[in-house]
């Protein structure tokens, strides 16, 4: 009797044999393997395990897909900013001011429009908005696209057409370029400092609040 209880209980303990490297690896197969669950309980916890890892994989695949797009966006603001500060460049070069031909001033103008559109169109909104109240710093960004756009739009202009401004004008277009540039980086600059503080801030508060607590 006692030959065939030994030899009965041996199949059992060569099944759980290869099931001990798992168990010691992952917590919850052990954690149901040990509370009678047995192998139908492990089995199940290790196919939640395996479909949590797929979901975390499958996440972590979408937020670098959204990165490189949002990379591939603020490129390309870059460049319709460089382009518009062409445009200005070229129109505010063939006025009646020999400053504004400068390869210096040229180069500056389109650098800071690359810049600015790269900074100041894709703002990051605020994590919490109160309902009714207008973002300055949306509204900054927003206040620089038009006067940079319409900065560009007048050197078009007067490009195809082949007008060139009177030098009151050319201050004006000059002024507006590069206002509505330094609009959209501030705004930028403000807009991506913004969510850090604001998100650390909220984080602290359920810290204090444990603190108290204990």
């Amino acid at each position: 009797m006692s030959s065939g209880v030994s030899c009965a209980s041996r199949p059992n303990s060569s099944r759980q044999a290869p099931l001990r490297p798992l168990l010691t690896a992952d917590p919850p197969v052990a954690t149901a393997f040990r509370t009678g669950g047995g192998v139908g309980a492990a089995g199940a916890a290790i196919t939640t395990g395996v479909a949590r890892a797929a979901a975390a994989s499958a996440t972590i695949l979408l937020v670098e897909d959204d990165d490189a797009i949002r990379r591939l966006f603020a490129r390309g603001l870059a460049m319709a900013g460089a382009m518009g500060g062409t445009f200005v460049a070229a129109q505010l070069a063939r006025g009646h001011i020999a400053f504004f031909g400068t390869l210096a001033f040229i180069a500056t103008t389109i650098v800071i429009g690359a810049v600015g559109f790269y900074l100041g169109i894709d703002v990051p909104r605020p994590p919490m908005r109160a309902t009714g109240r207008i973002d300055a710093v949306e509204l900054m960004s927003a206040g620089g696209i038009f006067l940079a756009a319409l900065a560009a739009l007048v050197s078009v202009y007067g490009i195809i057409f082949d007008e060139i401004p009177p030098r009151a004008w050319e201050f004006v277009i000059g002024s507006w370029w590069f206002g509505g540039i330094v609009m959209l980086a501030t705004a930028g600059l403000l807009g991506r400092r913004r969510p850090t503080q604001k998100v650390a801030a909220m984080s602290a508060g359920p810290i204090r609040d444990q603190r108290l607590r204990r």
